[in-house]
């Protein structure tokens, strides 16, 4: 038997491409799916991120 791409178990064992394994990923912004947010997703191995919430005003970071 050959390799077949459409096979699940094939597809599950794939790797994460190098640049993404060295955390140099690729980044685009997405929208949710109901339009209330967006997020970045890696264009390469779909890893996702939220955007970092601003600091709150209690963080004690101003003077």
């Amino acid at each position: 038997m050959g390799c077949d791409a459409a096979n699940p178990r094939e597809k599950a064992t794939m790797r994460k491409p190098l640049r993404c394994h060295l955390s140099l990923h690729s980044w685009r912004k997405v929208s949710t799916e109901d339009g209330s947010g967006q997020f970045r997703r890696c264009r390469r191995c779909g890893k996702e991120q939220e955007p970092a919430d601003p600091p709150h005003w209690s963080a004690g970071g101003g003077g």
